[in-house]
């Protein structure tokens, strides 16, 4: 009778350690899920700010200014897309980029998985015609929202083509496993709206 009695204590005493062990890990987890969103969402939301605020007023022909901002269904959700020249030139390795590049910003589905990833494309020098040619990296592969809204004059909108927004709103959202984080922030180009 001892026996099991200490037995059942035992198990009592090794079942509440496990519990409180198997919470610690599963904490742990939780707070490097959103350590790793973090920081990637931050150097996301840096180098997407860095673009626009370095944005060149690229002349289109009779078109106006080389801009799209717009939304475009990615496997049936809405998700938005940008395409613009920038002074933000970014070097790969040893060899520095030109002064101007031609950036954009999509979303893609992940082939093969279930979820989303963020593109940036980059073309240095611009060549027209622009939003085309270049190179595409991914930049993050669990995205789960990414909006942009345009200030241009006195409206918000979600679409604008060959026209210098005052402002752009970027909304991110990302989804690591259950772990969601969104970032918002609103930037301002360095050159005036409409040139």
């Amino acid at each position: 009778m001892e026996i099991l009695l200490a037995i059942f204590i035992l198990g009592i005493v090794m079942a509440t350690v496990f519990g409180t062990f198997t919470g610690v890990i599963s904490s742990s987890r939780s707070a490097e899920k959103r350590a790793e969103l973090y920081q990637t969402g931050r150097a996301i939301m840096d180098m997407i700010s860095m673009d626009i605020r370095g944005m060149f007023s690229q002349p289109v022909e009779e078109q106006g200014f080389f801009f799209i901002g717009l939304s475009e269904n990615v496997e049936g959700i809405s998700m938005s897309r940008m395409e613009f020249v920038t002074t933000n030139a970014l070097s790969i390795g040893q060899k520095k980029a030109s002064f101007l590049s031609e950036v954009g910003y999509r979303v893609k589905k992940t082939p093969g998985e279930n979820h989303f990833s963020l593109w940036r494309r980059s073309q240095s020098p611009p060549e027209y015609p622009y939003e085309e040619g270049g190179k595409e990296i991914p930049l993050c592969k669990y995205i789960e929202d990414f909006r942009l809204e345009f200030l241009y004059k006195a409206d918000r909108v979600e679409k604008l083509l060959n026209m210098i927004p005052q402002a752009i709103i970027i909304n991110l959202v990302l989804n690591l496993e259950g772990e969601k984080e969104r970032f918002v922030t609103m930037v301002r180009p360095m050159i005036s709206a409409g040139g």
